[in-house]
């Protein structure tokens, strides 16, 4: 299966999760790791501020693809690609996070100031990086804990935590 398949597949998965509200049950399998990115909005690639686990040699996140779609009046939805860059290896995941905006505000508009958080799942696409194959786990966008780059259009504190194999 190439990665645009890959990718097709699991948003076609994550749509589900969307229509119903939940992820299905499953039980953590594999190692824990966790990674955490300065995310800046901006074409250049985002440093990984730390790592443990498994991809703890993982030092750079670049968007392959991304997007947004308003869930509710005040619920908007991200996913999209990202590649992680770890030595000479890389890991691809996919990812589906949703923010909440105060009901009476514009949902074209991102809270001034970063005053947002952002919750939900990653997983693994694809990998070159031995020791993962699979996995995912949870994501937490925090807009409050990070400083935009000049140039950047804004910045997100993101924190992903799981497992791998």
């Amino acid at each position: 299966m190439n990665i645009t398949s890959k990718v097709a597949a699991s948003l076609a998965a994550a749509a589900g999760v969307v229509a119903f509200g939940c992820v299905p049950a499953t039980a953590a399998v594999g190692t824990p790791t966790s990674f955490t990115v300065d995310t800046q909005f901006r074409a250049a690639p985002s440093d990984i501020t730390a790592a443990t686990g498994p991809l703890a040699s993982c030092t750079q996140v670049t968007d392959l693809e991304n997007g947004s779609d308003l869930r509710t009046h005040n619920q908007l939805v991200f996913s999209g690609v990202k590649l992680l860059t770890c030595g000479s290896a890389t890991v691809t995941i996919g990812y589906k996070a949703f923010i909440t905006i105060p009901a009476f505000q514009n949902p074209n508009v991102i809270p001034a100031g970063g005053g947002f958080t952002t919750h939900g799942d990653w997983w693994v696409l694809e990998s070159t990086l031995i020791g993962v194959s699979s996995g995912g786990g949870k994501l937490i966008g925090d807009g409050r804990s990070c400083t935009p780059d000049e140039g950047s259009g804004g910045c997100v504190t993101d924190a992903f935590r799981g497992f791998v194999s």
